[in-house]
């Protein structure tokens, strides 16, 4: 016949084994307080990126409308709208031409470096940074007949936001300035004029 064999464990054993147990339970319902604790904070911040979207897309709706305003005074032959959708992940921006999308890169580049500048005055001016801009022949592209218009709405957005703006351009005469530099390569030295 077989026989049994087994060990008996003394009352203190499992007294021991019983308060080990105990105390994997109030870990595992500490673990379940600080786990509810995280998705009640979870759900906060996911209804405060909720919030800060509406407020962010209705502040970039205004960005739009300023940057439409400027494309309405350097072309208003043409009628362009600048639209900002905000994300989770992203601001899209888009150009819309007598109520139809179309890609910025189709316009040329002279739009996208108006688009580009503006947009960087704008949020220097919203965000209050050091309003001062360099400018390195940002406006390149920009067709000759309407270089006059997008200088003058820079200037006139420099003036009224109290913008210093240093425009560096081959250009010879482009716009009014305080201060001009011309600099002039002479053999292995350059000299500069100031006017």
């Amino acid at each position: 016949m077989g026989r049994i064999v087994g060990s008996a464990q003394t009352p203190e054993y499992y007294q021991g084994k019983l308060d080990e147990l105990n105390q994997n339970l109030l870990s595992l319902e500490s673990t379940e307080r600080v786990t509810n604790k995280e998705i009640g904070l979870a759900d906060s911040v996911i209804e405060a990126i909720g919030e800060y979207e509406d407020i962010l897309s209705s502040s970039l709706s205004g960005l739009g409308n300023q940057l439409t305003a400027v494309l309405s005074e350097v072309y208003p032959d043409r009628n362009f709208e600048v639209v900002l959708k905000v994300s989770k992940n992203s601001i899209d921006f888009y150009l819309i031409e007598n109520g139809i999308e179309v890609e910025f890169e189709s316009t040329g580049h002279g739009i996208i470096s108006i688009v580009d500048t503006f947009l960087r005055v704008f949020m220097i001016q919203a965000f209050g940074y050091n309003k001062i801009l360099f400018l390195d022949e940002a406006f390149s592209f920009v067709n000759s007949d309407r270089l006059p218009q997008v200088l003058a709405v820079l200037e006139r957005e420099a003036v009224q936001q109290g913008f210093r703006i240093v425009y560096i351009t081959p250009a010879q005469g482009s716009f009014e300035a305080d201060f001009t530099y011309k600099f002039i390569r002479k053999g292995t030295y350059t000299e500069v004029e100031v006017g």
